[in-house]
């Protein structure tokens, strides 16, 4: 009797156990901008894997791609409310004025090792000021998430004869609806039009714009085929999407769980960034084998158009980001020039 008494309360407690255990389980939500097979997306979903591995179940992410959750600017507010727990997402002037840093042209014209010195460095002054601002307004960051280079796609027949100098191209372009994206190819001498990401496509097709930037090699392979015949790899802009996660939700978890989620995310990062380049490679090879034009500069031409960038853009924004910080990140980018 005793045995079997002793029997009922070991089951009854490894019952109670299972049930607290399903009723703590929880499944974060990680909100994704680029498509689930884009391997952008794919690094994030390998993280959220070893992240559960590591934490031996506890933290379960599930990565929604596609902007599934909303629009990239709405998903900076879910995170801080706590309706999403994490995200990767592009960094506006929305929420701070000095967060459009990340959208400063011309700062790594000489390929993504210099994007490495801008947002992985530990004495980057771009990473310092960037992660001050997100913890003043009540976010936490985990980092750069790396992105391809936007280039500049244009529709058949469509792009300028002369794609070097700033005079006028005559030719009408769609950036994306920061400053920072449609000056720097106003000052090359381009019309810039805004409109959404939605319907750069069909604006295209029907010549409503005759090109784009804002956009990476991979949505050419993979929305572009008999649209964009004709691409400039710029190196103008290298923005990378931000990770961030919601402050309340980061305070429940432990030191470790911490330290395993901040460290796996800032290794898959890593990895991607030392990925692109081949990836870029990779997508070049296939557009021009579809027939696709892909220009590409000698990297005296992109270091000289970047500085004309920085020397012609950047003033523009004493405002917002002051004019020491702005000679403090300037001198910054002039360290990097030199592998």
């Amino acid at each position: 009797m005793r045995k079997f008494f002793a029997c009922f309360v070991f089951t009854l407690l490894v019952t109670m156990l299972a049930n607290v255990g399903v009723a703590d389980a929880r499944t974060y939500k990680f909100y994704a901008i680029y498509p689930e097979e884009s391997f952008i997306t794919q690094g994030l979903i390998d993280a959220a894997k070893e992240i559960k591995t590591k934490t031996n179940g506890k933290i379960s992410i599930k990565v929604f791609p596609n902007s599934q959750l909303g629009t990239y600017e709405d998903a900076v507010e879910e995170v801080r409310q706590g309706t999403i727990d994490f995200a990767i997402t592009y960094l506006t002037k929305r929420f701070d004025k000095r967060l459009e840093l990340v959208n400063l042209p011309g700062l790594a014209p000489l390929g993504y090792y210099q994007q490495e010195a801008i947002w992985y460095a530990d004495n980057s002054p771009f990473k310092t000021e960037v992660e001050k601002v997100l913890t003043e307004i009540d976010l936490v960051s985990l980092g750069p998430w790396p992105e391809p280079y936007a280039t500049l796609f244009f529709a058949k027949g469509k792009r300028p004869e002369k794609l070097t100098g700033y005079d006028n191209k005559k030719r009408n372009i769609r950036a994306p609806g920061q400053e920072l994206y449609r000056e720097p190819y106003a000052a090359l001498g381009y019309q810039m039009v805004t409109m959404d990401y939605s319907e750069i496509f069909n604006a295209m097709q029907t010549g409503q714009i005759d090109g784009t930037t804002g956009l990476i090699l991979e949505h050419a392979v993979l929305q572009g085929k008999d649209i964009v015949y004709h691409i400039e790899y710029t190196k103008i802009n290298c923005n990378p999407g931000w990770l961030l996660a919601n402050k309340e939700l980061w305070n429940s978890f432990s030191n470790d769980e911490k330290k395993i989620i901040s460290e796996t995310i800032d290794k898959y990062s890593k990895k991607i960034l030392k990925e692109v380049e081949s990836v870029d490679k990779e997508h070049a090879k296939i557009l021009r084998e579809r027939g696709v034009e892909v220009i590409e500069h000698p990297d005296k031409f992109n270091v000289e158009r970047a500085a004309y960038l920085r020397k012609n853009v950047w003033p523009k924004h004493k405002e917002e980001f002051g004019a020491d910080l702005l000679k403090k990140l300037n001198d910054y980018v002039e360290t990097t020039m030199k592998k």
